[in-house]
């Protein structure tokens, strides 16, 4: 028999309401974490790794059930990703008494933080990770959001690139880096003299543009996490990777060896009633100065800062329109300390409030929070 204890609790956060049904909240799943919540009260697990792991799957239900029992806690309601086909989802066989609550992925990120500092008026989140399934079916993860106690807006994201290869393109950046060249330049990227373009085969060579161009094995994305991996690939630092986010964390390292101030350009212009952030002028500008054969330091270093002034001029829009002044940063590219820190600065300087709780998780971790938060939230105001 399992037996278990939250990791830290029971707790108490400021934005969980004391007088609340029972909640199950699945977490993600990666870096899982699930949490019951019984009278304002957060029984938050240990970490369950990647449940995509049989041994870890099996874990994860195992000590669902151990906490359950030890603590008397049967949930009322049990609160799921919207991805269709998540792992963690599967818990709530466990219960099939209780009712289920979908939270999409980026607007638990930013809620994870508002669950330890609400705020009465919406914050501009700005969630980037690797991917979270979206509201329109793709892989989103370079999202500005309006976030209020109950609802999300999207209010900008960075525009969609095939992954070619699907998962594959996680595992080998040079897909990425592939994919962005392409889709601007079409076939003159073999012209230039581009250090990826030497990772694939000339079959890949061949094969690839045609998937992209029939839409074939390539789902889109919009992923922040997915751009570092592509310009860490661009600037000849990482083609493949060993472990998780290695190629994100090379290009941060990269960047620590220059104090360049120069930023790359992104394009913003507005769709609908969303802002759709381009790599055309980017694009160019990164592909100039690996033509001139600039330091991959100052190259890495130019791209952390068009980042982080990307993330004020974007608040600055979605300011302009709503009043909105506080800003959270979340989601796993956070955990980039140059670019959490620059971005902040920025923010600060131009009179943002930047809600900062060093004890929420950033990474994927702590959607189990933000989802609770939502749910408990939502039923409230039903």
């Amino acid at each position: 028999m399992v037996s278990v204890r939250p990791a830290t609790g029971p707790i108490s956060l400021e934005g969980i309401k004391g007088s609340s049904p029972t909640l199950l909240a699945c977490g993600a799943d990666t870096k899982n974490r699930f949490s019951f919540c019984r009278e304002g009260k957060l029984y938050l697990s240990s970490d369950n790794g990647d449940l995509a792991q049989t041994a870890d799957y099996h874990r994860y239900l195992d000590e669902i059930e151990a906490m359950s029992r030890s603590y008397g806690l049967s949930p009322d309601f049990i609160v799921v990703d919207k991805h269709p086909f998540y792992f963690s989802s599967g818990a709530a066989a466990l219960f099939p008494e209780a009712r289920r609550i979908e939270v999409q992925h980026h607007h638990a990120h930013v809620a994870g933080i508002l669950a330890y500092r609400p705020q009465r008026t919406p914050v501009i989140g700005v969630s980037f990770d690797g991917t979270g399934y979206g509201n329109d079916g793709a892989l989103w993860g370079g999202e500005f959001l309006t976030v209020s106690e109950t609802a999300a807006l999207r209010k900008a994201h960075f525009e969609y690139l095939p992954m070619p290869g699907g998962e594959r393109a996680v595992y080998e950046p040079w897909r990425m880096a592939f994919s962005l060249a392409y889709t601007y330049l079409g076939e003159r990227i073999f012209e230039k003299n581009l250090d990826f373009l030497r990772q694939c085969s000339a079959d890949e060579r061949t094969l690839i543009p045609q998937l992209l161009m029939k839409g074939v094995n390539t789902p889109l994305t919009s992923s922040c996490g997915r751009l570092f991996d592509a310009v860490s690939s661009l600037a000849g630092i990482t083609h493949r990777i060993t472990f998780e986010a290695e190629a994100a964390i090379r290009l941060e390292k990269a960047a620590a060896g220059s104090s360049d101030q120069h930023a790359y350009s992104f394009e913003i212009r507005r769709e609908g009633n969303a802002y759709r952030i381009g790599y055309a002028p980017f694009l160019e500008e990164i592909l100039r100065d690996i033509e001139k054969q600039t330091d991959r330091s100052v190259i890495a270093r130019r791209f952390h800062n068009a980042v982080a002034r990307l993330i004020k001029d974007v608040a600055g829009a979605i300011r302009e329109e709503s009043g909105t002044a506080t800003v959270v940063l979340c989601g796993g590219v956070f955990q980039n300390k140059i670019l959490h820190t620059s971005a902040a600065c920025l923010l600060k300087d131009a009179g943002y409030n930047v809600l900062e709780v060093p004890q929420a998780s950033l990474n994927d971790s702590g959607i189990c929070v933000g989802q609770t938060y939502v749910a408990l939230n939502q039923l409230s105001n039903k």
